[in-house]
């Protein structure tokens, strides 16, 4: 997938609002002579989704499957054609996936992992090839390990997944995959996210892939320790050793046979 340098830093821009500069640059004004584009109102989608997949192939916008009104999920493929301002509906995906990201090769479409089904749905391996051209999907080689909303990216002769959550549909994943486009039966061990995350979007320029935003961490622990001090005695053999206090937990230590005298 070849995008151009104007339009990640869009996507920068968009995706990780969160980030600041060292130093604030001055704020520019818009010159006298800047007209941004305007907004348009066009043919809404056929049924209101979330979730959905997008890809942009020969200047057509196809949206696949998504979340519906009531979290169920939808296998529906449509496409826009801005020529036409009209959509058209192409062959079903093979399954109900939300949370996976496009890969594209030429005029074929990959995907990988996802969630299936109805909210809150498993976590599936699946590996499906969308083939703009003929409106046909073939299954490609599964996933080594179950993955939801993680990246993926064409890069040369290989596809790469990296990143998501794992089956359990909460941890952070920093494993990275690959598979060679022309005939790999199986994918591949590559460099791990140094900071695992999910939820991520992923472009290549130049070469390189760029892992965009993400969803650090999904839920807080259920308990933890704190370092309180250390005892003021030893006791064991060593020198005094710290303690520590359990919070967000319930304790319920059994009946103590030591009586007091």
């Amino acid at each position: 997938m070849r995008i151009c340098q104007s339009t990640l830093l869009a996507i920068l821009a968009f995706t990780m609002p969160i980030a600041r500069w060292a130093q604030e640059p001055p704020v520019q004004k818009p010159s006298a002579s800047f007209s941004p584009w305007p907004w348009k109102r066009a043919a809404p989608s056929p049924f209101a989704r979330v979730e959905s997949p997008t890809a942009v192939v020969q200047n057509k916008l196809y949206l696949f499957g998504g979340f519906t009104e009531d979290l169920g999920s939808s296998n529906h493929v449509d496409v826009y054609d801005p020529a036409t301002n009209t959509w058209t509906r192409k062959g079903d995906m093979p399954t109900q996936l939300t949370h996976l990201n496009p890969a594209m090769d030429g005029n074929t479409i990959w995907f990988a992992g996802g969630f299936k089904g109805k909210h809150p749905g498993p976590v599936t391996a699946e590996v499906w090839k969308y083939a703009v051209e003929t409106d046909t999907w073939t299954a490609g080689p599964p996933l080594p390990e179950r993955r939801a909303g993680g990246g993926l990216v064409v890069v040369k002769n290989k596809v790469h997944y990296f990143g998501g959550y794992q089956s359990d549909r909460d941890t952070n994943s920093g494993d990275h995959f690959s598979l060679l486009l022309d005939g790999g039966k199986e994918w591949q061990r590559e460099a791990d996210l140094p900071d695992p995350r999910g939820h991520l979007s992923a472009v290549e320029l130049d070469g390189k892939i760029y892992a965009l935003g993400a969803i650090m961490a999904t839920t807080k622990p259920k308990s933890m320790w704190l370092r309180v001090t250390g005892l003021i005695r030893p006791r064991s053999n060593g020198p005094p050793s710290p303690a520590f206090r359990m919070v967000g937990a319930t304790l319920n230590p059994a009946p103590s046979s030591i009586r007091a005298k």
